[in-house]
């Protein structure tokens, strides 16, 4: 489970360090000007890292078992023969569990709110799903298909 976890802190520090590359190259292409959401990241201080950590680290348990539930449903939409039933079961659990991440991320990002500009708060709301508008925690991904026997 560290291990996930770390790799999780680790692809959400390489697409926070992607996202300040390419805004760097903006700001070369507009005369220095900074523009999209990586203007807002790249001066994060180590305080505001450790908020992000810490919103992370209050909904890993959700995240992991959204992650659990995401498998369940790819196992049901590749199974040999369609129970529509099960999908819609399957499909309801990963909907029950991404509302309640989505619940605890606001409650845990409003203990920290403080501790970002207004700029960096946009940035969030303006990133895609499983990157800053879901604090890098597990947006966007597809089921995946289940392991053949």
């Amino acid at each position: 489970m560290k291990s996930t976890n770390t790799i999780i802190s680790l692809l959400a520090a390489s697409l926070l360090l992607g996202i300040a590359s390419v805004s760097a190259q903006d700001a070369a292409a507009n005369g220095g000007r900074r523009a999209g959401a990586g203007a807002a990241f790249q001066n994060m201080t180590p305080e505001q890292r450790e908020a992000l950590t810490q919103v992370n680290e209050e909904t890993k348990d959700l995240n992991t078992k959204l992650t659990e539930a995401r498998k369940e449903l790819g196992a049901a939409v590749y199974a040999e023969k369609v129970d529509e039933a099960q999908i819609r079961e399957k499909a309801a659990a990963v909907a029950k569990v991404d509302a309640d991440l989505y619940v605890a991320r606001a409650k845990a990002f409003a203990k920290v709110r403080s501790k970002f500009t207004s700029e960096q708060i946009e940035a969030f709301k303006n990133m895609p799903a499983g990157m800053g508008g879901r604090m890098g925690g597990g947006g966007g991904r597809r089921p995946a298909p289940a392991e053949t026997k």
